[in-house]
């Protein structure tokens, strides 16, 4: 990973256009927190273990027995119930539920095919059904699919969401990393549990854009396998109300030049940012190609900003989804 990889965390840029994002309260957590959550985590091997012990010189086997681990989790829990209470008590908040996160990346890879979710999807497909008085083809399954992984992220409680931090490769890889950077980088800024406030997002109503230099270079759908008519339809509009609403509110506002911000447009219209990521191939360039589409990233192609929109459905959805979404969408 780059050295940047914590550039674009959501507490470097969140207070600069706090207006412009979903409502967020936040905890950060101490390194013995950090030790815990990755001592307690399903995928830490005695060979992460070595690693730690090779780079940083700690023995989380032997550091964190299960009294100790135990306390320190128990307190994280209170400390982050306390904080989504506050949250969901707040004037203007839904108070069924949040989503959690990390300040750098989600656990969003321990959901994907969580008991969960798979329960919402089977809800989706029998509404379906019972609605169109027909089977859905295997786009429509696609989008049944997507809706419900987002949906599953809700959550009531950190002991719901621990459950997917503990089973997360991604919270274990950036808690590593954060704590080999950390030797080297004494003034690094924690990492912070984030608790966001659950606004309905319709799927084809998020996208990616692509920030260089501080300019808006160019647009993707974010669910880029999927198809979506109306959105084909109101491509154009859609394109020139988030080019608007990043130059008039995120533009200027952003404490960075390169990066990757997404967006959301909640039913009623409002546009909200969504996150930031890195400008860099480790980034999902959606409907553009980091090797192919580099002039268009990199605003190399003049004035125009490019925005795609997936036009027909995919033929051989298969080879494009994630493996183990295969027999949702293609199993039936």
């Amino acid at each position: 990973m780059s050295e940047n990889w914590f550039d674009t965390n959501l507490d470097v840029w969140i207070e600069a256009i706090e207006d412009h994002t979903f409502k967020t309260r936040m905890v950060a957590l101490s390194r013995d927190q950090i030790c815990a959550i990755i001592s307690d985590h399903e995928y830490f091997t005695s060979e992460e273990n070595e690693q730690l012990k090779q780079s940083v010189g700690m023995d989380l086997m032997m550091s964190f027995d299960v009294e100790r681990k135990n306390s320190i989790l128990q307190e994280l829990e209170k400390s982050v119930n306390h904080e989504m209470q506050q949250l969901m008590n707040k004037n203007g908040c839904n108070t069924e539920g949040c989503f959690i996160k990390l300040s750098c990346r989600s656990p969003k890879d321990a959901f994907a095919v969580c008991e969960k979710m798979q329960t919402i999807f089977a809800g989706r497909i029998g509404q379906f059904i019972q609605e169109n008085g027909r089977k859905p083809s295997e786009n429509e399954r696609l989008i049944a699919v997507n809706e419900a992984f987002i949906q599953s992220m809700k959550v009531t409680s950190f002991a719901e969401e621990y459950h997917y931090f503990k089973k997360s490769a991604r919270v274990l890889e950036d808690f590593m990393l954060y704590l080999i950077r950390s030797k080297s980088h004494s003034n690094l800024d924690p990492i912070q549990i984030i608790i966001r406030e659950w606004v309905e997002i319709p799927i084809q109503h998020e996208f990616r854009s692509f920030v260089k230099n501080g300019k808006l270079t160019a647009i993707s759908q974010y669910f880029d396998t999927c198809y979506f008519p109306e959105l084909v339809l109101h491509a154009s509009e859609i394109k020139e109300k988030l080019i608007d609403f990043f130059n008039t509110h995120i533009g200027s506002s952003i404490p960075m030049k390169d990066y990757i911000c997404d967006f959301a447009i909640s039913s009623d219209g409002k546009v909200y940012v969504v996150e930031l990521n890195p400008f860099s191939s480790t980034t999902d360039a959606c409907l553009f190609s980091w090797s192919k589409d580099s002039s268009i990233l990199n605003g190399l192609n003049g004035v125009s900003i490019e925005m795609r929109v997936k036009k027909k459905e995919e033929k051989h959805l298969k080879h494009e989804i994630l493996s183990v979404w295969i027999p949702f969408v293609c199993g039936h």
